[in-house]
C-alpha cells in the first residue's frame, strides 16, 4: 500500500502539482503505511521483511545500488524514448532501433556472465557495470537534441547494455551472499523488490521532472540532458555505495569452501 501510494502520487503530481488534495493524500498514506509497516514487522512470528537485514552493511548497500542503479537504467531508457519519438518525432520503428540493440547485448553476454558469476565475486561484477552504465548515461545526456542518427546511440548504448548485464546479474548474488544462509531467500526476494521498485520509480520521477520542465521552458530548451545527467549520477552513486560498503561475507565463503572441499 505504500509502495503504490507513494508512486501514484510521484506519477500524478506533474499533472496536479504538489498542493493537490489527492497528491497530499497518497504521500501522507504512502508515509503512514511506510511507518507502519516496521512496527507490524517487529511484532510478526514469521514477518514477510526480517528488518534486521538492514543493519547488515552489504546487504543495505546492495539495496541501494539495486534501487539506484535501475532508476538510472530505466529512467534513461525512458529519456531515449520521449527524446526519439515525441520531440524529434522519429518513426516507432527508428525509435525502437537502440532498444533492440540495448536488448541484444545481454543475450550475447549472458552465457560470459553465467561462467564469471561462479568465478568472480558479485562485488566486483557490481564496480565493472556501474561505472559503464554512468558513463553511458552522461554520453547520452551530451548528444544534441537534434541528433537523429542512430550511429550516434551505438557507443553509449553499448556501454549501456554491458553495464547493465553486469549488474542485474550480480545485484541479487551480492544481497544474499551478504546474510545468514537462513535469510538468503528473504533476501533475495527483498532486493527483487528493491530492484523492480526502482525501475517503476525511474520513469515516475524522470516524467515528473520533465512535467515541470516543460511548464516553465520553451520547447527548445527541452532537451533532456539534466534528466540524463541525473540518471548518471544515480549508478555513479551506486557505484560508490558499492566501493565503499558492499564486502563478502567471510562465514559464508568459509562454509561454502568446505562443502566444497567435503568428501562425497
Amino acid at each position: 500500500m505504500g509502495l503504490t501510494a507513494l508512486l501514484w502520487g510521484i506519477i500524478e503530481v506533474g499533472d496536479r502539482g504538489w498542493s493537490s488534495p489527492a497528491i497530499v493524500g497518497a504521500l501522507t498514506l504512502a508515509a503512514l503505511a511506510l511507518i507502519g509497516f516496521v512496527p507490524a514487522e517487529k511484532r510478526a512470528e514469521s514477518p514477510m521483511f526480517n528488518l534486521d537485514l538492514l543493519w547488515i552493511p552489504s546487504f543495505a548497500a546492495a539495496a541501494v545500488v539495486a534501487l539506484t542503479g535501475m532508476f538510472g537504467f530505466i529512467g534513461t531508457a525512458y529519456c531515449v524514448s520521449i527524446r526519439l519519438g515525441a520531440v524529434m518525432h522519429l518513426s516507432a520503428l527508428r525509435a525502437g532501433m537502440p532498444f533492440v540493440i540495448l536488448q541484444l547485448i545481454p543475450l550475447l553476454l549472458a552465457p560470459v556472465l553465467s561462467r564469471m558469476l561462479t568465478r568472480v565475486e558479485p562485488r566486483r561484477l557490481l564496480m565493472g557495470g556501474l561505472p559503464p552504465m554512468a558513463a553511458g548515461q552522461f554520453w547520452i545526456a551530451a548528444l544534441p537534441v537534434t541528433t537523429t542518427s542512430l550511429m550516434a546511440f551505438l557507443g553509449p548504448v553499448l556501454l549501456l547494455g554491458i553495464g547493465f548485464i553486469c549488474v542485474v546479474s550480480s545485484l541479487t548474488s551480492a544481497a544474499v551472499n551478504a546474510v545468514p544462509i537462513e535469510m538468503t531467500g528473504m533476501a533475495g526476494g527483498a532486493t527483487s523488490l528493491v530492484r523492480e521498485f526502482g525501475q517503476v520509480l525511474g520513469p515516475a520521477v524522470i516524467s515528473t521532472i520533465a512535467m515541470s520542465a516543460a511548464c516553465s521552458a520553451p520547447a527548445g530548451k527541452l532537451s533532456g540532458a539534466d534528466k540524463g545527467m541525473f540518471c548518471g549520477c544515480a549508478s555513479l552513486l551506486g557505484a560508490l555505495v558499492t566501493l565503499l560498503l558492499v564486502r563478502r561475507n567471510t562465514a559464508r565463503t568459509a562454509v561454502n569452501a568446505a562443502a566444497r572441499t567435503a568428501p562425497v
